[in-house]
């Protein structure tokens, strides 16, 4: 169920990265060349692995890494939410930019509270003390609790299923990356032909002058 968990997150980062970086042109008609669009898509898989730091090792026995993850996805769902019922009452480009906004607040809540969480331990005593109350559900104690602490071994081997999830979350986006900035450069090719055949028949217009 842990790496179930972590799969679904990084397929949410995945969609939501290209989602947003898609609709800021096609959408929200943003300047397509702006590097703020490009920083957009690698925002969803920097918060991903960003809490996969912060939670690393806190404890043996409360899963703060699935509550985080979980917080997370339920971000990036209503982002999703509010950007569609946003782009219906507000227009597509301010709905584009309250989805991104709402991404990017709940987003950085989540992560100061973990952090939060990691430089006062007492917080986190609290968090398994309210939770555990309710801990009685069999499906809730296999997420968020573990009364056997793993080895150093498995402890490894758990961290770098992570690390491998978290980074092929990037693949796509690395994807998408290389063939805009490739298109770009394209781009950029033809226009500078266009400029030098233009250059060409200026010059022979004023030579036969």
């Amino acid at each position: 169920m842990e790496l179930g968990i972590y799969l679904l997150t990084a397929i949410l980062c995945i969609a939501w990265s290209i989602k947003m970086y898609n609709d800021w042109y096609f959408s929200a008609h943003f300047d397509e060349g702006d590097l703020r669009r490009v920083v957009l898509l690698v925002v969803p898989g920097s918060v991903f692995i960003l809490s996969l730091l912060l939670t690393w090792a806190i404890s043996d026995t409360f899963r703060l890494d699935i509550l985080t993850l979980l917080f997370y996805d339920a971000v990036i769902i209503i982002s999703v939410l509010t950007n569609f019922i946003a782009k219906k009452a507000l227009g597509k480009k301010r709905g584009y930019i309250t989805g991104v906004v709402v991404f990017l607040v709940l987003s950085a809540v989540v992560l100061a509270c973990v952090f939060l969480i990691r430089q006062f331990p007492l917080l986190l005593m609290k968090i398994t003390f309210y939770l555990s109350q309710i801990g009685n559900v069999a499906v809730l104690e296999s997420f968020l609790f573990s009364f056997e602490p793993e080895s150093e071994t498995e402890a490894m081997v758990s961290l770098l299923n992570k690390v491998v999830i978290a980074f092929f979350s990037y693949l796509p986006i690395t994807i998408v990356r290389f063939l805009y900035f490739r298109r770009s450069q394209q781009r950029l090719r033809n226009e500078i032909q266009e400029l030098r055949k233009r250059v060409i028949s200026l010059e022979s217009v004023a030579n036969h002058e």
